[in-house]
């Protein structure tokens, strides 16, 4: 295969942006390896928000220009997280037992835990944006990226699907990898909210861990979806912090 299959891979696993075909499914092998590439791609849409909250913001007020770029990111990304918190919050929040909650995260159905999951999850990130303009967002979905690929490394798979596959994948190494990359990435935003932003990303990765394990055995793509979220999130409002 290819020596570009794995970031080939790891763009049309976390974006809808456009993408070479590949000759083949990825194997394990490109998958596990396209895991270290997931920090880039991240940069990559965090760049792309801030490019459109830029544009945006020369001709709207920063709440209306943060809105759309989170129009932006949500048509770049296919809602692929947001599907998974959604689906996470469901299970979680309305079955008491495994194979409930496995099965509630394959129905494609929203229901009101995943509803206000969601509009929790925009709602906060809308405002955080519109305090802080769009640069923190490369920072956030850096550190959310590396998030999915640390809990896939660490959690035990649960179920297929192709976050199942991630998951076994997925190694210690690739997580070391993809927080080394992680960390070149983010020298040109070294400041004291990002180490904070660090230092928070691990906390809410490593409850989230302990939370699916105990709740689920281990970990789906939906919960990896979730929790990059999660931390999104959080990255933003510690910036949003920062600057009020």
């Amino acid at each position: 295969m290819s020596p570009f299959a794995a970031p080939v891979a790891a763009l049309q696993m976390l974006t809808r942006l456009p993408a070479p075909r590949l000759p083949a499914a990825p194997t394990p092998a490109v998958i596990a390896t396209s895991s270290v590439f997931y920090p880039a791609i991240g940069a990559v849409l965090g760049l792309l928000g801030w490019g459109a909250f830029t544009l945006a913001h020369q001709v709207l007020p920063s709440s209306l220009a943060a809105g759309l770029v989170l129009v932006v990111l949500t048509v770049a990304t296919g809602a692929l997280h947001e599907d998974g918190l959604a689906d996470s919050a469901d299970a979680f929040g309305s079955q008491w037992t495994v194979a409930d909650r496995l099965r509630v995260m394959k129905d494609s159905r929203i229901g009101t835990y995943g509803a206000a999951a969601l509009v929790l999850a925009y709602g906060l990130r809308w405002q955080a944006l519109a305090l802080t303009g769009g640069l923190p967002l490369v920072v956030a979905q850096i550190l959310s990226k590396l998030s999915i690929v640390a809990l896939a490394a660490v959690g035990k798979p649960v179920g297929e699907g192709s976050g199942g596959t991630f998951a076994r994948a997925v190694r210690g190494v690739h997580a070391a990898a993809a927080a080394a990359v992680s960390a070149v990435l983010l020298i040109p935003f070294f400041s004291w909210p990002l180490l904070q932003a660090a230092g928070t990303v691990l906390l809410v990765s490593a409850f989230a861990h302990f939370y699916f394990r105990s709740k689920l055995g281990g970990v789906t793509g939906d919960c990896l979806g979730a929790a990059a979220v999660a931390n999104e999130t959080a990255v933003l409002l510690i910036y949003a912090g920062a600057a009020s």
